[in-house]
C-alpha cells in the first residue's frame, strides 16, 4: 500500500504483508523522522476514547514525580512476565541502571513529564500486543520528537530479530529482540547506542548548519 508522510509529503510504499493483519501500525518518516499512522487494511478503528484514560483501580502514583541526580543511567520497563521482569532487571542493575515500572500509558507519559528515560524496554508477552501494550505505543508515538530521539527503545517478543531493522520500524522500536537476548543487553545495548548516536549526530550537525545559514 502507498502512504505519504504529513510532514514532508514523501510518499512510500509499504508491503501489505509487513502490517499488522487487524490494528494499526507507526512508522518513521526516514526523511523528516514525523511518525506515520498505517492501518492494516480492512481495520475498523475502536471508538475515540480519551487520550490514555486510566482504569480506576490502577491510579498514578507520586513515583512518576521522581527526579535523577543528573548523570544517572535509568531505564523504563513494561515486562507482564515476571521471570523476564526479574531478568532484565538483574542484567540492568548489574549495568547500574535506576530502574523504574511503566504501569500503563498514562503512568509512562506522567514520567516522561519529569525524567527522559535513557532506556524503554516494551515486553510482549505471547503472539498478540496486548491493548495496554498498544496504549503504551501510542503514548511513546506521542513524544516530542526531540524526547523521543534521546530514547532507546527495545522490543522484546518471541520473534525479534535485533538485526531486522525494517521489523523495529514497524514496531516504532529502535531494535526488536528475542527474550534469549537479554543476557546479551550489555553488548547490544552499547551497540544501538554508538549507532543511534551516530545517525543523529549527522541530523543535528546539518539542523544546527541549517539554522545558522538562515540567521
Amino acid at each position: 500500500m502507498d502512504i505519504t508522510c504529513g510532514g514532508c509529503g514523501k510518499r512510500y510504499r509499504i508491503p501489505e504483508e509487513k502490517l499488522p493483519k487487524n490494528g494499526v501500525a507507526y512508522i518513521t518518516c526516514p526523511q523528516c523522522r514525523k511518525k506515520i499512522r498505517v492501518e492494516a487494511p480492512g481495520h475498523s478503528p475502536e471508538p475515540a476514547r480519551p487520550e490514555c484514560r486510566r482504569k480506576a483501580s490502577e491510579p498514578v502514583t507520586a513515583e512518576g514525580f521522581e527526579r535523577f541526580e543528573p548523570g544517572t543511567r535509568t531505564a523504563l520497563l513494561y515486562c507482564p512476565d515476571k521471570d523476564a521482569g526479574q531478568q532484565l532487571e538483574s542484567v540492568l542493575k548489574n549495568m547500574d541502571y535506576k530502574i523504574r515500572a511503566a504501569k500503563s500509558a498514562e503512568d509512562l507519559i506522567i514520567r516522561f513529564k519529569y525524567h527522559i528515560y535513557d532506556l524503554v524496554f516494551l515486553y510482549q508477552k505471547g503472539p498478540d500486543i496486548d491493548d495496554r501494550l498498544k496504549e503504551i505505543l501510542d503514548a511513546i508515538n506521542q513524544l516530542e520528537m526531540d524526547i523521543r530521539r534521546r530514547i532507546l527503545v527495545i522490543y522484546i517478543h518471541l520473534a525479534g530479530n535485533r538485526f531486522d531493522t525494517l521489523q523495529a520500524f514497524f514496531l516504532s522500536a529502535d531494535l526488536a529482540i528475542t527474550p534469549l537476548d537479554i543476557p546479551k543487553l550489555p553488548e547490544i545495548i552499547s551497540d544501538a547506542m554508538k549507532s543511534k548516536s551516530a545517525i543523529y549526530s549527522a541530523f543535528y550537525d546539518t539542523r544546527t548548519s541549517l539554522q545558522d545559514d538562515a540567521l
